[in-house]
């Protein structure tokens, strides 16, 4: 059993540090020391299209129609865990990474755009600050003359930690 990790959490890598029983593998979308699984993403391109990179070696390019980094980053975790288990068919997952959509039909409340009078909507279940900061990072590199953000969650959540949904959202 192997432990697939984000290179670039220094939350993750100060509990790891702490003791892991398993040997941890580790990506990181931007590289880093030591990290050998990354993404090399074209740069007009707005995360929607990259290349898998092992040691910088292209595995494939997935296009997508999928929003932000912090996707990419997803896609890099389902990379490394089919490559670590047994019996991966690269070629496979990387046309199931490209065919996969957040619509509101295939998967509801997860980056699901609507273009609407000019403007854009999204809507996310973004459910911690740790997301709500992507979310929020992303709309930011969106061209925009005013930008709105409407914060809600399900269930009965406390005030705390909706201050810290929107603290995360401003910074």
């Amino acid at each position: 059993l192997q432990c697939v990790r984000h290179s670039g959490d220094a939350n993750l890598s100060d509990v790891l540090t702490m003791g892991c029983w398993t040997a941890c593998e580790g990506f990181a979308r931007d590289g880093g020391s030591g990290v050998d699984w990354t993404a090399r993403v074209a740069a007009d391109s707005g995360y929607g299209r990259f290349e898998v990179m092992q040691a910088g070696r292209s595995l494939g390019e997935v296009s997508w129609s999928q929003l932000g980094g912090h996707n990419v980053d997803n896609a890099l975790a389902v990379v490394l865990a089919s490559e670590l288990s047994s019996g991966s068919d690269r070629a496979a997952l990387l046309r199931a990474l490209r065919g996969f959509r957040p619509s509101v039909h295939d998967n509801p409340g997860r980056s699901n755009l609507f273009l609407l009078r000019g403007g854009r909507l999204l809507v996310d279940f973004a459910h911690n600050p740790d997301s709500v900061r992507h979310l929020a990072a992303m709309v930011e590199a969106w061209p925009a003359r005013r930008r709105v953000l409407l914060i809600g969650q399900a269930g009965d959540r406390d005030d705390n930690l909706m201050r810290e949904l929107v603290r995360a959202a401003l910074k």
